[in-house]
């Protein structure tokens, strides 16, 4: 099995033991994290959906996130994802879980945010936990696969208990 499978196995098993679900907002990981979570048979029955909002101005349009929220601290901050995950809740009335990812991948960005990526976990309990982290270098395809599975690791982190 691989690292990728692994991570999203472990979370398959966590929501199917629980029968909870759970929704994603990406943002950085373009869809990747619910595409590797679809790979498992049977992930439909946890997964609701992904809500793939790569600009500023989806995540008005489709998450609802502010306009000044973005202008006053960027579309990759702390509070924008925070803002996703839990509009993106709102949004999916069967998911019991939100997590939300956005961050800088590079390779053009400052040295300050560089790899620098935010995600957000929210569930229906009012259980949620932010978490901040830098990516090691690397490419951008091998950043977001990373950053993809640490979304993972953050939420049955907070739910795996």
């Amino acid at each position: 099995m691989t690292p990728t499978s692994y991570q999203a196995q472990l979370l398959f098993d966590t929501l199917k033991e629980r029968n909870e679900k759970i929704v994603f907002a990406e943002s950085c990981t373009a869809g990747r994290v619910a595409s590797l979570f679809a790979e498992i048979p049977g992930a439909s029955n946890y997964l609701i959906g992904s809500f793939v909002t790569y600009r500023a101005s989806q995540k008005t349009a489709v998450l609802k996130v502010s306009k000044a929220t973005i202008e006053g601290y960027t579309a990759e901050s702390s509070q924008v994802v925070m803002d996703m995950a839990t509009n993106a809740l709102a949004l999916s009335p069967e998911a019991t879980w939100a997590a939300a990812i956005v961050g800088d991948l590079g390779p053009n960005v400052s040295d300050e945010k560089d790899g620098r990526i935010y995600v957000y976990v929210i569930g229906r309990s009012s259980d949620c936990k932010l978490q901040t982290h830098v990516l090691s270098k690397g490419s951008r395809v091998d950043r977001m696969r990373d950053a993809a599975l640490y979304v993972f690791e953050c939420v049955i982190d907070l739910i795996g208990d």
